[in-house]
């Protein structure tokens, strides 16, 4: 075995919520766009991404530290269509 493969087989796993749907990781840090675009919130400036504990809001430049179990809030920017 490589180097190369065994320090891929033993990667860290994060897992942490985006709105109660599981997302992973193997990084500590992303910019805020990147975890809003994995997640399915696209185009991400329409968006907003909040950390639920402690309370706070990231801009779209921002890196984000991410620890096992954090949670986030996305909320969208504009209005919201009613039916």
């Amino acid at each position: 075995m490589t180097m190369s493969e065994h320090q891929h087989e033993h990667r860290i796993v994060i897992t942490y919520l985006m709105n109660e749907e599981v997302e992973q990781t193997h990084v500590h840090k992303l910019k805020a766009e990147v975890m809003l675009e994995q997640a399915g919130f696209s185009p991400p400036a329409e968006y907003r991404l909040i950390r639920e504990n402690p309370r706070h809001e990231y801009a779209l430049g921002d890196e984000v530290e991410i620890h096992e179990g954090d949670r986030f809030e996305i909320l969208h920017r504009g209005a919201t269509p009613t039916s």
